[in-house]
Parts: structure tokens; sequence; C-alpha cells
């Protein structure tokens, strides 16, 4: 392992899908740690939903550049977690590397989505990202090595079902080498990574999309149970 890690481990009762929940841990700064590549982790089991994105992050080769965080994405996996019992895995500020494309055995975050792989508790993977609302989308979900994937379809049709419209790998196929989506696809799990616009996430008052948020349940939900 290239870093240290610090953990930061919650452990929810799971209720009743938990919109409010989400906006509520919204309204909050992000977890932020003492020490750098810290994770926060909502114990669950089965499927494992990530936020890699949700504090600021590296891009490219400059490392003097910080893109900024994915608006509510951290809060949003870990209230699904609440919700359905499924595994949530965020990172924590300060954050020096970038979890969507360092390599495996530079990043602490998918090697922890590896453990979890391995251990036999997880079998499927959604890493939940946010794009901005000009992609002629409200989702673009990538599917990686997997074209067929079944997890990608069935997410499809939820959020169409719920009146959204969703781009397949276009422009986000989470192809790179270096991606959550594929890295668990390597390591045996059925993974896809899901883009969300900024109107889903945040909304004009603050608040994400209820129909989108009852649409991650259902797939989360499906992948339990």
């Amino acid at each position: 392992m290239a870093h240290g890690v610090a953990l930061a481990n919650s452990v929810y009762t799971v209720g009743r899908m938990s919109y409010e929940k989400w906006c509520e841990l919204s309204r909050q700064p992000p977890k932020r740690s003492q020490h750098p590549f810290s994770l926060h982790v909502v114990t669950g089991s089965a499927v494992l939903i990530s936020a890699g994105h949700a504090v600021r992050h590296h891009r490219g080769l400059d490392p003097t550049i910080m893109k900024p965080s994915d608006r509510a994405t951290g809060p949003l996996v870990e209230a699904l977690a609440f919700s359905t019992g499924a595994m949530a895995l965020v990172a924590m500020e300060p954050w020096p590397g970038n979890s969507n494309a360092d390599p495996l055995e530079n990043c602490v975050f998918k090697q922890r989505v590896c453990v979890e792989i391995a251990s036999g508790r997880i079998h499927s993977v959604i890493d939940i990202h946010g794009m901005t609302d000009g992609h002629g989308a409200d989702i673009c979900i990538g599917t990686a090595l997997l074209d067929d994937s079944v997890l990608a379809q069935k997410a499809r049709g939820l959020f169409e079902d719920a009146g959204m419209v969703v781009a397949m790998n276009d422009p986000f196929g989470a192809r790179g080498p270096g991606t959550v989506t594929r890295v668990a696809q390597e390591h045996g799990a059925e993974a896809i990574q899901i883009e969300a616009c900024y109107r889903l996430r945040v909304g004009d008052d603050g608040n994400g999309d209820r129909a989108f948020f009852e649409a991650l349940c259902e797939l989360v939900t499906s992948q339990i149970t």
C-alpha cells in the first residue's frame, strides 16, 4: 500500500427509503480527517456504493490543480446505505489523488474495494459521480468492460421509468484502467459507474431529486435481495 489510510466507520440500522437523510447529510460539510487518504465506511453487505469524488481531488498531471467535489455524492451513497443495508465507501478530505484514475497500487480507495470483493462480502459495485447539466442527459451509465451488463440495463430501465434521460457510455464510459468500475470488474464484481447531472444531485433548492434517490434505492435493493 503506497499510503497510510485512516478509517471512519458508521453502522446504520436499515430503514425506509431515506430521501430526507440524503437532504440532511447534504447540508453538512464534507467529511474531513487529519490524515490524507482517509476513508469513511458505512458497514453493509452484498453491494458497495462508492463516492471517490465526494471531495476535491487531483486531475491531470499537475499536482497543484484540484477539481471540485462531485457535490452531494458522498451524502447520497451514505443515505443509500442507511436505506438499503448496502456498504458505502466515501473519500474524505484531504485527498491528494484521484480515486477514479490513480493506479491500483497507489490508490487506497480502490484497494479497499478489492478487499471487500475478495472477502466475499461484496458482489456488486455502483460507483457514483457527478456531471454538469450540459451533456444532453440526466444520467450517464458507464459499463467499462461489460457492454452487455445486466446491472447497467436494470439501472437504465429504472431511471427511464422515473422520467430521466439516460445515456450509455457517452461521454463517461468508465473504461480507463484506473476507474473504480473497471478495477471492480477485473476483480470479479458486477460493476457500473453512474454519472448524475447537477439538477438531480442538488437542484434549485439545494436538495437532490427524490425520484432519482428512490430509483437508486430500488436498484441497490434488487442486488441485495
